[in-house]
């Protein structure tokens, strides 16, 4: 079984312009997804958009795959149509295309500005953009299910112009992907202004970068090692000219940006422009060749990504500060030392505090007195002891962050800035750093002292679901005397959604989630319940899905479950289903499974929901682990 990404959860996909090429992605993107590779935007120029636009439109792998397989490229090169206003010497029709090999192309260069219309590109297109968004009309920006961006040369502008959602909506995908496709002498240009989007950018990750909704950038190339094509006359030429042009843009603009994680897909002799030429065994070649790139890529993730935290690295917010925590994830600690003012971090790392635990991790918590409510930091005290955490509270603690492995060769430290961890930026530390940090665990030590630990065995077992349903009655809207519940399957394709976002450092932690359920043998996600080596046990709270007398199923809770299954395949899952519901629904959001993304900016709240009602926000987690009565 392959390794799952670590990094790329959440990113920026951007491919490249490369024509017939374009294959390979489809590889590459098969290879990806099998890893866990989440794109939350796209970008794409020339044939690089055709695959950009397909993704953002749902496609699976194994869609994509199908689209491309039974494509015959040659129906791109489409005869050339009059253009209007092009004034030529209608007497070079008079000379014979015998008298020179290339007259026949010089010809057309002059009257048609190219020896091929692309029409046929957006004609093919919007049918398979229509056929996986089911719809009946032209396809447009704004329907795309993740948010895509097409770049095209504007040559009367003489400028780049990018195709989105946001200054486009209204605009009609497949024209845009035409306009990034027409390679210049080789496709006539597109209403006298539009030609090839490489032309100007062939690797476009200038538009995005971190600091908007993904993580990071990955971005699709090749590396055409043996590709050459010898000119022998003007038709070879302006090729060479544009493949040049083109793909020769690609390292120069490499050099100017940063943090572009790259996969280069090897192409062989396969030529941009070689729609008359590609078979199924090139096909397979391409597409073979995307897998392996990706595969070497992943497979060789921790040093592509070079992300080794600098002793100067900082994170800006608290979204950064929690994905190198749960980073910890991959390469478990074996000590971790953890010193807070507040407790208000338990509960949005509490899948990460499972992985320490059963990793057999030696988990020390200080905390400082008297800082938050003392009912709820009672519970959340009980949750780290019952997980076999020592926990001292102290009136002075010396810093405040996490501390792994402080004593060996890779020791690493978050250490934050801010006093409330929603609001902290933090400082990484690495072994660069080690007698810093041995300081900092020498005090913490200190004051920790011999503090005991409880019996840290966790047992995971199914529970009778009337137990659960019986918390589920404390909620205010699930009060009524009709209301009723029922554990049952759902497809999460029909479900809807309140929001469109999944918090990336939630969504990183759901594996965990996941692995526990299939480690005890309990169907995903049936009521269950955490027994701890002290006896106490906590119930882990299913999605909660409500259903109205129309049908609608509106997900209240578990949003990055049911993402992560839908997006792993897992599209039958158990939830609680509630009807006869008292009570208004707390957003007027509407989405479905294929339009849902991972942020990684903070978006709370009226943020995250279309006209958010608080006042209509479900308290579930508050009456299922009710701080005064659970865990005692």
């Amino acid at each position: 079984m392959s390794v799952k990404t670590k990094y790329f959860q959440n990113c920026l996909g951007v491919f490249q312009g490369g024509g017939v090429k374009a294959i390979a992605f489809a590889g590459a993107y098969e290879e990806a997804i099998r890893r866990g590779v989440f794109f939350s935007q796209l970008i794409g120029t020339s044939a690089g958009s055709i695959i950009a636009v397909l993704i953002g439109a749902g496609a699976t792998p194994d869609q994509l795959n199908e689209i491309l397989g039974r494509l015959d490229f040659e129906l791109f090169l489409s005869p050339p149509v009059e253009l209007k206003n092009v004034k030529y010497d209608k007497r070079i029709g008079l000379f014979p295309n015998w008298l020179h090999p290339d007259l026949k192309t010089i010809k057309k260069y002059v009257r048609y500005l190219g020896e091929y219309n692309a029409s046929y590109i957006s004609v093919w297109l919007d049918d398979e953009l229509r056929k996986l968004l089911g719809r009946g009309s032209p396809v447009r920006f704004k329907d795309l299910y993740i948010p895509t961006s097409v770049v095209t040369t504007d040559i009367k502008n003489k400028r780049v112009k990018v195709w989105d959602g946001d200054n486009d909506a209204e605009a009609e995908v497949a024209l845009a992907v035409q306009t990034s496709c027409s390679i210049p002498f080789y496709f006539q240009p597109y209403d006298m202004q539009f030609v090839d989007g490489g032309l100007l950018s062939n690797l476009p990750s200038f538009k995005l970068r971190p600091g908007t909704i993904f993580d990071k950038i990955l971005a699709f190339s090749f590396s055409n090692e043996t590709g050459q094509m010898d000119i022998d006359g003007l038709k070879t030429y302006f090729r060479n000219v544009m493949e040049a042009a083109i793909d020769g843009a690609v390292d120069l603009q490499l050099q100017m940006q940063s943090n572009i994680h790259l996969i280069r897909i090897n192409t062989g002799e396969i030529q941009s422009t070689d729609f008359d030429k590609i078979d199924e065994q090139k096909k397979k070649f391409l597409l073979e060749n995307g897998k392996k790139a990706a595969k070497k890529f992943f497979d060789g993730e921790d040093h592509n990504i070079q992300e080794v935290p600098k002793k100067e690295d900082v994170a800006k917010d608290i979204f950064e500060t929690f994905n190198f925590l749960v980073r910890t994830q991959y390469n478990l600690p074996a000590e971790v030392l953890v010193c807070h003012d507040l407790t208000n971090w338990v509960y949005s790392l509490f899948p990460t505090l499972l992985k320490w635990k059963n990793a057999n991790a030696s988990v020390f918590v200080l905390l400082k007195k008297n800082t938050e409510n003392e009912e709820d930091r009672a519970y959340k005290i009980r949750l780290l002891r019952s997980l076999g955490f020592g926990v001292q509270e102290t009136i002075e603690i010396p810093f405040k962050g996490f501390l792994f492995d402080s004593s060996s060769s890779y020791a690493s430290a978050v250490v934050l800035n801010e006093n409330d961890l929603s609001k902290a930026n933090s400082k990484f530390y690495t072994v660069e750093d080690f007698s810093a940090i041995k300081v900092l665990a020498e005090r913490f030590k200190q004051l920790i002292g011999s503090t005991e630990r409880e019996p840290s065995k966790i047992e995971v077992k199914e529970i009778d679901q009337e137990k659960l349903f019986n918390l589920l009655r404390k909620v205010k809207q699930y009060s009524g005397v009709s209301t009723r519940f029922e554990i049952k399957r759902v497809n999460v394709g029909d479900l809807t959604f309140l929001t469109k976002f999944n918090k990336g450092y939630k969504f990183r932690q759901v594996e965990t989630i996941f692995e526990i359920y299939k480690e005890w043998g309990i169907e995903l996600f049936k009521p269950a319940e955490l027994k701890f080596g002290n006896g106490l046990s906590s119930i882990i709270t299913p999605p909660i899905i409500e259903e109205y007398e129309d049908g609608t199923q509106i997900v209240i809770e578990g949003n990055a479950r049911l993402t992560y299954g839908f997006k792993n395949g897992n599209h039958d899952l158990y939830c609680v289903v509630v009807k006869n519901i008292a009570g208004t629904i707390p957003s007027d959001g509407r989405f479905n499974a294929h339009q849902i993304l991972i942020t990684d900016l903070d978006k709370t709240g009226k943020e995250r929901y279309l006209n958010f009602k608080g006042d209509q926000f479900r308290r579930i987690e508050a009456e299922v682990h009710n701080v005064k009565t659970s865990l005692i």
